[in-house]
């Protein structure tokens, strides 16, 4: 969580560039639940499936669109949350909430950001709204 909030505070203090660095998924997606579950007072269950050996990315702060994904299946979603994370994508599912008033503090830009992020990384990203809103980013090899 501390490079996220070093890479976050080095966009807002507007830096003009940001290297890119290696992010150890299994520990930001831990840490990422665990911090979040507590900031919104998490009621319902959240199973994560993570490989045995760590996977580790070179990305320009994927920390941050990560932590967001996982922020609105928390915020806008109910019910048991999965992320499930191998070597060749990360997963995150959940039912959708009709009516929510802890989003009132979103602005709305973040499945945007995350797209543009994931188009810029050569990467696979898909959203499925069947039974479960699910998203899917499939890595780049």
């Amino acid at each position: 969580m501390q490079s996220f909030a070093n890479n976050l505070l080095s966009l807002w203090g507007g830096a003009s560039e940001l290297e890119p660095s290696a992010v150890d998924l299994n520990a930001v997606i831990t840490g990422c639940v665990k911090e979040l579950s507590q900031r919104y007072e998490l009621t319902h269950s959240v199973n994560i499936l993570l490989p045995v050996s760590h996977v580790v990315i070179t990305a320009y702060s994927f920390a941050v669109q990560l932590i967001n994904l996982i922020k609105n299946a928390i915020v806008h979603g109910e019910g048991c949350i999965e992320v499930k994370l191998t070597q060749q994508k990360l997963s995150i599912s959940n039912h959708i909430k009709h009516v929510n008033s802890k989003a009132n503090d979103s602005v709305g830009m973040g499945i945007f950001i995350i797209e543009q992020d994931m188009e810029c990384l050569g990467w696979h990203y898909h959203v499925n709204h069947d039974v479960m809103h699910e998203v899917e980013i499939m890595f780049s090899q």
